[in-house]
């Protein structure tokens, strides 16, 4: 990544955050601090109702994209908003991308923002005991992995983690990164940056197959997303014939005439009526569950 589009990209995100904080429809809570599980002290973004009142609201942890090279928290603030305003506690979790860590440290990062959010959903007006998920792109990637520590104890040795020790009832995955080891952009991308390929990680590497039956058997109820103007789509695709294949609870909503309509649309266009649509079907399928 050039310094030049790093620039700009950073100055875009702080146009994002300006706009964002001048909105008053929801009570936004920011840079909340809570511990990687490997120590790091890191930052997530919490969004509420206003005027909750006191029974305990339904929970909504957010995971941005970027490739697990770029992106932020902040990146999730429109999708935050449009969560809060259904009646959602939303809190979108910070985590450190390459070349600040690797694939293991942002996996040990959104365990961190998961368990804190598990000890602590009471605190913000929350309900620990319906917790949700929403993730895109690499994001999706990373947080199947950090699922799967609750319940793999061969993935919790993989990654040097414990178990967050919550419970996610199901969670939603717009354009998702669900491969990183085949012979396409991706897999160039990410092989010897945020996925080490040293001698030494051979039995690591063979942990990163979203498609074996430990991970499988470790992730919830899954809703996709995707569309035609997503360059991820065919990942999605694959994903979700897997899915089926293997009798796995899911749902699939593909926009395949919407050419228009970007990676990760729900997420990084927050406004558009189709977002704004499968928002909405995403909260029906979250409560259902």
């Amino acid at each position: 990544m050039s310094d030049g589009w790093q620039k700009n990209y950073l100055e875009g995100m702080e146009q994002v955050v300006d706009r964002y904080k001048q909105l008053n429809d929801v009570e936004y809570i920011p840079d909340v601090p809570f511990e990687s599980q490997d120590n790091v002290t890191l930052a997530m973004d919490i969004f509420r109702p206003w005027n909750a009142g006191k029974e305990s609201l339904p929970v909504v942890l957010m995971v941005h994209g970027g490739g697990l090279l770029m992106g932020d928290r902040h990146m999730e603030m429109g999708i935050c908003r449009n969560f809060a305003k259904a009646g959602f506690l939303s809190a979108s979790i910070e985590y450190r991308v390459f070349p600040e860590s690797d694939i293991k440290g942002a996996v040990l990062d959104l365990a961190g923002g998961m368990e804190y959010i598990g000890r602590n959903a009471s605190r913000y007006g929350g309900d620990a005991d319906r917790i949700y998920l929403v993730c895109e792109s690499a994001g999706v990637f990373a947080s199947i992995f950090a699922l799967s520590m609750i319940r793999s104890e061969t993935v919790r040795k993989a990654f040097g983690g414990r178990s967050p020790d919550i419970n996610i009832r199901a969670m939603a995955a717009q354009s998702g990164m669900f491969y990183v080891r085949r012979k396409d952009i991706v897999g160039m991308v990410m092989s010897g940056n945020v996925i080490p390929t040293r001698w030494g990680n051979r039995e690591f590497l063979k942990i990163l197959d979203t498609e074996q039956e430990e991970i499988l058997n470790s992730i919830p109820p899954i809703f996709l997303v995707s569309s035609k103007g997503d360059f991820l789509r065919k990942y999605t695709l694959k994903y979700s014939d897997f899915l089926k294949n293997n009798k796995k609870e899911y749902r699939l909503i593909y926009y395949d005439k919407a050419g228009h309509l970007p990676h990760a649309f729900c997420s990084l266009a927050p406004e558009l009526p189709e977002s704004i649509e499968v928002d909405k079907m995403i909260v029906s399928w979250f409560l259902e569950h």
